[in-house]
């Protein structure tokens, strides 16, 4: 069994990790929490517990169940081979801008359209700019 400690360090783990995801800086999630970006510091590095409340808040602005945020996933060798790719700035600028897409049939969409895309980038003999379709070029 865990002791509370370790589980405080995977919560703030998660919370951390997911903040990057998302594009969002400390100060940003923080002031959604209603706290300083100190206090969000001490809970991301589990120095401070975030209560229920407050995990539910930050659960709800993230855009995820409640329940990742106690994922301990450090060792799963496939999700640590994507934080990388994860974390960098198109990732991240993608992924904010699709978060604000509210309706499920344009989120599709877009999923279709860089499928679409990234189907055009094998190696298949056709121009990055064949591939783009032409309402985009």
């Amino acid at each position: 069994m865990k002791h509370i400690e370790d589980l405080d360090l995977i919560v703030g783990r998660q919370l951390r990790q997911c903040r990057k995801l998302m594009g969002l800086t400390q100060t940003e999630l923080a002031a959604g929490l209603g706290v300083s970006f100190q206090q969000l510091q001490k809970y991301e590095r589990g120095v401070n517990r975030i209560g229920a409340g407050r995990l539910q808040q930050a659960a709800d602005i993230l855009h995820v169940p409640i329940s990742y945020f106690f994922e301990d996933n450090r060792h799963d060798a496939e999700r640590q081979k994507l934080i990388p790719l994860l974390s960098s700035p198109q990732i991240q600028e993608l992924n904010n801008h699709f978060c604000r897409v509210s309706s499920p049939t344009l989120r599709q969409a877009l999923v279709e359209l860089v499928k679409a895309i990234s189907w055009g980038s094998e190696d298949d003999g056709v121009s990055d700019e064949e591939s783009i379709p032409k309402f985009l070029r």
